[in-house]
């Protein structure tokens, strides 16, 4: 895979499908093709919220400008064997994100049902004085991954 212009720095979710396709590895399909530049856009919105984000050194020159832009997530869905996966785990490697967290949506629910009744037990021992677990686990969860795959 060639970036002929040497203009874009990364690689894209779109320009790895193509490449996939162009070597045969995978067919051409057309929702496919579309669910990688929807990627893509997720991406560069993630890429824009962390450059406006003042914990940046950039971020206090375009934070003043403008508001913290909301990044919103997309739910992938379709047939067995449709390349959700695929898509999928190339964003989750393309993504310039350190803290991400690519986990199947039973493992994680399972993780944040621990995570809650380790909560109640620090409750009930007194070594904490917040009554709903939520917020706390909540709080951690998003301290460790800022970007969510399931």
């Amino acid at each position: 895979m060639h970036l002929r212009d040497g203009l874009q720095t990364r690689v894209t979710v779109a320009q790895r499908y193509a490449h996939l396709v162009e070597r045969g590895e995978v067919s051409h399909d057309p929702a496919q093709e579309r669910l990688a530049r929807a990627l893509d856009r997720l991406i560069h919105e993630i890429g824009e919220k962390r450059i406006s984000s003042k914990s940046s050194a950039l971020g206090w020159l375009f934070a003043r400008k403008r508001e913290h832009p909301l990044v919103r997530g997309l739910y992938i869905h379709g047939g067995v064997g449709r390349g959700k996966t695929m898509l999928m785990d190339m964003f989750f490697e393309l993504v310039p994100v350190r803290r991400k967290r690519r986990v199947h949506f039973n493992d994680f629910m399972a993780d944040v049902h621990d995570r809650i009744n380790d909560h109640r037990q620090a409750l009930k021992r007194g070594e904490t004085r917040e009554d709903d677990p939520i917020p706390p686990v909540v709080r951690a969860l998003a301290e460790e991954a800022w970007v969510l795959c399931f």
